[in-house]
């Protein structure tokens, strides 16, 4: 069995859980696999809404990096990794543009993205929070599309969306490789 900690709202308040997965063995060549619900992201014991959640109180918050994942319940290292992550996932314009082409009537770069960048201490801090204001836009724009509703942030909408439309899954322990022909799409159409 495998068991992801998954975060979800109930009456109003933030829960998190494990969800227990079951595994099953093929009988031929003996490999064994974890069946997936929708909604849950393949390979990762944290699902992307809890890392999207602690990656925003880390570079938005004014408490220490410690203090945020004590109280978030992770280890600090877990925290730093997924910060430096979320801060080399993409670049923002590419997600804004891809949140634009989605939906055109929508205001790309305004709002909460200022909020981002002007509370953010660090560099890569700074990073992250740019890259996550943008998830939060491309997240937005697909829930208004009826797409990836199931995740509660921009980071567990689009990475979900990847993974379900194209069978692309970021792993969240090295560098990501590739995007979705989607997101590739959008790069190409936002130009150099």
């Amino acid at each position: 069995m495998v068991a992801p900690i998954v975060a979800n709202l109930v009456n109003g308040t933030l829960e998190r859980w494990e969800l227990w997965l079951p595994r099953n063995k093929c009988s031929s060549c003996h490999r064994s696999s974890t069946c997936y619900p929708q909604g849950v992201y393949p390979h990762r014991q944290y699902q992307l809404d809890v890392i999207s959640g602690v990656g925003a109180a880390i570079v938005l918050g004014k408490q220490s990096v410690a203090k945020v994942c004590e109280e978030q319940g992770v280890s600090v290292s877990s925290g730093r990794r997924w910060t430096s992550w979320l801060a080399e996932l993409a670049v923002p314009g590419d997600l804004r543009a891809l949140a634009a082409k989605l939906d055109p009537r929508a205001a790309v770069g305004s709002g909460m993205s200022v909020l981002f960048e002007a509370r953010a201490s660090r560099p890569t801090h700074q990073r992250a929070a740019l890259v996550q204001s943008a998830l939060e836009q491309a997240g937005a724009a697909l829930a208004r599309l009826g797409i990836a509703t199931w995740a509660r942030t921009g980071l567990g909408r689009v990475l979900g969306w990847q993974f379900d439309a194209h069978r692309v899954l970021v792993r969240l322990v090295v560098p990501p490789t590739k995007l979705s022909p989607a997101l590739e799409l959008a790069q190409a159409a936002s130009g150099p």
